[in-house]
């Protein structure tokens, strides 16, 4: 017994020993662990062990650099970057220009034109046409899913996978193993049994089967190289508002047609790599005519596929977050369902509402998970003492947008929390256009009509209420 408690101490101190001089953490979230492991040794430990950050992803890199490295793709960003850093013009009098070169080099996102971009706000509708365009799939079908549930909607998107595949169409599916917790791969059985592949996205670690601390929280899908999808919804009946408990359900999700499908495709192979094993020819130019098309599209929205995660150096949806909040000069509209901000994010909002930028966001009324609704209502506390304002809307928003002066707007599944900064596996779409940030604006704005202006409720006097959003402060860079 003295061994083991023995053992469990040294464990402690090596662990403490490791966030605070080791790991590359954010004050707040090294605070946070470095007391669990000192005040809760025993389950501290086990808990690290689960939960914490060990290590940046190098998985199959050899791999993943035949991609990236692509001689066309990697010609292309180059020369973007040149391009914006040479032109003094461009710099000088287009506000976006720095945003652009920042994800370039960081994310090496491309700047992609002509692209037509359709926004759904109700997963009705976005269940109908991406079905649609599955069944009318030719060559290829990628996709990958936080959640696939095996109600209703996940047994149609198998079934018409099934028949694709049946077809000769090369599909292949990513399901987060959390994520899709109650969803087994003996569910997609039929699929593999027709020809398909499919993969559950968790890289083991060390010993453990499990990294449950990073989820590839990516919706993706990409269709014969020629139309994609991302934003927030997931495969399941809670997004039509289904489930009683959490309804009415809000949320956001893009329909792309055209260049910018090219950057959603090499994110999905990049997590192919992680969990499988195929090996794919990438200089056959016939391999690469499935995946990559030379889309023609009549749209003219110009984009950026925002990749950020562990598989990344820096946290780029989060610098993208910023980049656009600090160069905001007249109003910035915010959609998340979890508001859990780190310092930077934190002033950058303060000092846009201090600069006169009209700052609006939006959060849950109905929460899903109630810890991590009282860190946001923490959170939200403070925005509202900065003169921000903070809407809790009717039902559950699920929608990850933020919208900066009626010029840009960024969609995807990265919500505003640390998770979505630094832990998951997240990918946005950036659109620098005026017609369509207006048109989610209003959409925005149709929504706050359907919610509660908490800065004009009452400050709580509930004690326990009290407690209990400053111990979810507290304990939020690891919730």
């Amino acid at each position: 017994m003295q061994w083991f408690v023995a053992t469990n101490y040294i464990l402690s101190f090596f662990f403490i020993v490791l966030v605070l001089f080791f790991e590359r953490k954010k004050p707040e979230s090294t605070l946070a662990w470095a007391l669990i492991l000192f005040f809760v040794p025993y389950v501290g430990v086990f808990l690290y062990v689960i939960f914490g950050e060990f290590f940046r992803f190098n998985i199959r890199k050899k791999e993943r650099e035949k991609i990236t490295n692509d001689k066309t793709y990697y010609e292309a960003i180059n020369n973007q970057i040149s391009y914006i850093q040479s032109d003094e013009e461009l710099r000088k009098n287009y506000k976006w220009t720095d945003l652009i070169l920042m994800n370039s080099v960081e994310a090496r996102s491309l700047i992609t034109f002509n692209n037509d971009i359709e926004v759904f706000s109700k997963a009705s509708d976005k269940y109908d046409r991406l079905f649609e365009d599955l069944r009318n799939a030719k060559k290829s079908i990628n996709i990958s899913y936080y959640i696939i549930r095996k109600d209703f909607y996940g047994k149609e998107l198998l079934n018409i996978l099934i028949e694709k595949a049946k077809e000769g169409v090369e599909v292949r599916l990513i399901f987060d193993h959390i994520g899709s917790k109650l969803t087994s791969k003996r569910f997609f059985r039929p699929l593999i049994k027709a020809g398909g592949k499919v993969e559950k996205f968790f890289p083991s670690r060390i010993f453990l089967k499990l990294y449950v601390n990073h989820r590839n929280h990516r919706k993706m899908v990409i269709i014969d190289g020629e139309i994609g999808y991302l934003g927030g919804m997931n495969i399941g009946k809670e997004y039509v508002g289904s489930d009683k408990k959490i309804k009415p359900w809000c949320d956001r999700h893009l329909r792309i047609v055209g260049r910018g499908v090219v950057s959603l495709q090499l994110q999905f192979f990049l997590d192919y790599l992680f969990v499988s094993k195929e090996k794919i020819n990438w200089s056959d130019e016939e391999s690469k005519q499935k995946f990559y098309v030379d889309t023609k599209s009549t749209g003219d929205k110009t984009m950026q596929i925002i990749a950020s995660g562990p598989d990344y150096k820096e946290s780029n949806i989060r610098n993208s977050y910023l980049k656009m909040i600090n160069n905001a000069r007249e109003s910035i509209f915010i959609e998340t369902p979890y508001l859990i901000l780190d310092e930077a994010t934190t002033v950058s909002l303060k000092l846009a509402a201090s600069s006169g930028v009209k700052v609006k966001v939006v959060i849950p009324g109905v929460p899903d998970k109630k810890p991590v609704y009282w860190a946001t209502l923490s959170y939200a506390k403070e925005l509202m003492e900065s003169g921000i304002e903070v809407y809790a809307y009717k039902g559950f928003m699920h929608s990850k947008v933020l919208i900066v002066d009626d010029e840009i707007v960024s969609v995807g599944s990265a919500n505003m929390d640390r998770r979505s900064f630094s832990l998951n596996f997240e990918i946005n779409g950036i659109v620098y256009d005026e017609k369509f940030a207006i048109e989610n604006r209003k959409l925005v704005e149709e929504e706050i009509e359907e919610s509660v202006l908490l800065n004009d409720q009452k400050k709580s006097k509930n004690f326990l209420k009290i407690i209990l959003e400053r111990l979810a402060r507290l304990f939020a860079p690891i919730i």
